[in-house]
């Protein structure tokens, strides 16, 4: 197993250079916050041209083929800091240099957030297509396609465009790794993103299949530990796994929707011997035409075996004229099992929404304990919490009639202690994010035109409108 950690860890950002040149001059140390921690992907830069990422430990090395005049460091959410060197700071042509990052100052009160009107950051036409975004810092940065060029933007908080870059390949996927590094993804290749203070570069490309099986997977980094979660068929079951610092693999937990396991076998069964699907009348049916109370056998085990994904069984179903069991099928994945990893500094947190409770344990996992969860139980729970990397709140996320609401959970006890709604928010939207005391998130203004838009809405501070 170790050997495969290898490469996880390079495309995880573990100290990678951008540019393979001579090197006689060398530049090393750890990265760390104020409390001394060490912050791995962090990026170092080196007269704005060869860049380092600190690894799991923040350790960082640049290798240069000359004497830099000065470096720079910065992380997401860390005030960026330029450091001079000089010719006497080296021993030799080498020089061991520490780096402290400080918080930036731009974290709001939740006091001090003002009602806002909805603000449209990007605005698709039918020549512009928004894949995906990112916020982070008082950065935003998006892939888009503009007419047949795709493009990586990278803006300010207040939108005004730093630099763009248009990588080959086209990719269609923007994705933060576990340690904060960035990579792109295309139809067959996957490659890092390196975003520098004013510009935008890409490393060499990789293959696809281990960006799918080693990068995505990896959901948290921290203190050296690698937690990472593997979905089940049908996303009835999730399991999780870490490795600690010395390469050692351990499982975690395995969450199962039990219930769900069982429609799931049927439904499998139901598509293999392309059995008929008829509504029961005498019994209340669920959405997918199901009754509830109806168990279902579960010493029938499916046989049916091989790709899952949405695509392959449409063109099989397409094939067979058996698009009644597609929909069942693809009604169980959307009703899936919600069992968030999430940390909060040092500790870290396992939302099982399942049994209905909460794992809360310290990396190392001493002090573990267990408290009730309920919130979930609520009318128009979406299966989704967001936390705000900013300012480290957790919200979860409702929706009833119509309107959406962000609930902040109590650090302490999870239990909601302040309802926000939020009216703005629109049609079909997706791809949520909380940072710095603001919502952004993907969706329509019309219902009606097939025109997406990167919407941002300030959390107002108001009385709370129920728990």
């Amino acid at each position: 197993m170790k050997s495969t950690l290898f490469p996880l860890l390079f495309l995880l950002g573990a100290g990678i250079a951008a540019a393979q040149t001579p090197s006689a001059w060398r530049i090393e140390g750890i990265v760390k916050d104020a409390a001394g921690e060490p912050l791995p992907g962090a990026q170092i830069l080196a007269d704005d041209s060869t860049v380092a990422i600190a690894d799991a430990a923040g350790f960082y090395q640049l290798r240069l083929s000359s004497r830099p005049a000065g470096i720079s460091a910065e992380r997401v959410g860390y005030a960026q800091r330029r450091i001079a060197i000089r010719a006497n700071d080296f021993q030799g042509e080498v020089l061991r240099l520490d780096i402290l990052l400080t918080l930036q100052n731009t974290l709001l009160q939740e006091v001090d957030i003002a009602v806002k009107k909805v603000e449209v950051l990007v605005k698709e036409d039918f020549k512009t297509h928004i894949f995906d975004y990112a916020v982070f810092g008082n950065y935003l940065l998006m892939l888009l396609r503009e007419r047949k060029k795709h493009i990586v933007r990278f803006s300010s908080a207040s939108n005004r465009i730093i630099a763009e870059l248009e990588p080959a390949g086209r990719p269609t996927v923007l994705h933060r790794s576990c340690t904060g590094v960035f990579h792109l993804a295309g139809a067959d290749f996957a490659q890092e993103l390196v975003v520098q203070p004013e510009r935008l570069d890409t490393l060499p490309r990789y293959d696809l299949s281990v960006f799918r099986s080693l990068v995505v997977p990896c959901i948290l980094e921290n203190r050296g530990y690698y937690f990472f979660r593997e979905s089940g068929r049908l996303n009835q079951s999730i399991r999780y796994w870490y490795c600690e610092p010395s390469g050692a693999v351990r499982p975690l937990a395995q969450i199962v929707r039990e219930a769900g396991e069982r429609e799931m076998q049927a439904a499998l069964n139901a598509l293999r011997t392309n059995a008929p699907l008829v509504r029961e009348p005498d019994l209340p049916p669920n959405w997918r035409g199901q009754p509830y109370d109806k168990d279902f056998d579960p010493l029938r085990p499916s046989h049916v075996t091989g790709d899952f994904g949405t695509e392959h069984l449409l063109a099989m179903t397409w094939y067979n004229h058996q698009l009644n069991h597609l929909s069942w099928l693809e009604s169980l994945r959307l009703d899936s099992v919600y069992a968030p990893l999430i940390g909060m500094g040092d500790t870290i947190l396992l939302f099982d929404t399942e049994l209905g409770e909460v794992r809360r344990f310290n990396v190392g996992f001493s002090g573990a304990e267990t408290l009730p969860l309920d919130f979930h139980r609520a009318a128009g729970w979406q299966k989704r919490l967001l936390k705000d990397a900013a300012t480290g709140r957790l919200y979860a996320h409702f929706a009833d009639k119509g309107v959406h609401m962000l609930k902040r959970l109590n650090p302490l006890t999870f239990q909601p202690e302040a309802t926000y709604r939020l009216p703005q928010v629109t049609h079909l939207s997706h791809h949520y994010q909380v940072h710095n005391g603001f919502l952004y998130f993907l969706g329509r203004e019309n219902a009606t035109v097939p025109n997406t838009a990167l919407f941002k809405v300030g959390i107002a501070q108001q009385p709370p409108a129920g728990k």
